[in-house]
């Protein structure tokens, strides 16, 4: 196996289905539980809102009557694990996210986030075995919601 496959083995996890924001977050609450240690989740949310209908024949005559859609609702986050020999370890990621025709996020798989020019656990902010444990957890997850 060529050091970049290996990279992407460890880095990327796809879900066997795509999920929604909510039960993003319900994967996120899942993860603290069932990896070891004394895990914590930071997941930030950037989400775009459109005020207004462009392709709506009629304009809006009063406030009450705009329209709010709110569309990619983009994920990422950190997964920290507790202080070991001074260090805290963590690993950051991206959820991979896709749109319906309604413009609707749906999340398919995470993508952890390598430090340009380092290999996957050169720096404790990069922690492999963070990634391979999270691996593992959401197979545990997906397992039980079949």
């Amino acid at each position: 196996m060529s050091r970049t496959q290996e990279t992407e083995e460890v880095t990327n996890i796809d879900f066997p289905r795509s999920i929604t924001y909510d039960e993003a977050r319900d994967l996120c609450k899942f993860l603290v539980v069932n990896l070891d240690g004394n895990p914590e989740i930071s997941l930030n949310t950037e989400r775009t809102y459109h005020f207004g209908d462009r392709f709506e024949e009629r304009k809006e005559a009063t406030v009450d009557e705009v329209s709010v859609r709110i569309s990619n609702e983009g994920l990422s986050g950190i997964v920290h694990r507790g202080v070991h020999r001074g260090f805290t370890h963590s690993a950051s990621f991206t959820m991979k996210q896709g749109f319906d025709f309604d413009h609707n996020s749906f999340y398919t798989g995470i993508d952890f986030n390598v430090t340009p020019g380092y290999e996957p656990g050169q720096l404790s902010s990069d922690n492999v075995e963070i990634m391979r444990d999270t691996r593992l957890a959401v197979q545990k997850y997906f397992s039980k919601k079949r």
